[in-house]
């Protein structure tokens, strides 16, 4: 258990080494779904746009804090880009 908690989260393991995440299979596909239904998931769709303008960035990568997070989904949820 230890050695988890240590370890960074693969999607950020990833975005250091440069390489594709697994987000569309995470956040994307959750709202790709949504999407599909005719119903809105904008914190899914926002987290993985998030994530995608991080792909092929050099480190450091940028820090989005929980305020700004907060703010772009809840823009999202109304339509504001």
């Amino acid at each position: 258990l230890e050695a988890t908690i240590r370890r960074p989260p693969a999607s950020l393991q990833d975005l250091d080494a440069g390489k594709p995440t697994e987000i569309d299979m995470l956040n994307g596909a959750i709202a790709a779904l949504a999407r599909a239904q005719g119903r809105p998931a904008p914190a899914n769709a926002t987290i993985a746009e998030l994530v995608h303008a991080l792909e092929g960035q050099a480190p450091p990568l940028p820090f989005v804090t929980p305020a700004e997070l907060r703010r772009r989904i809840e823009r999202a949820a109304v339509g504001v880009s």
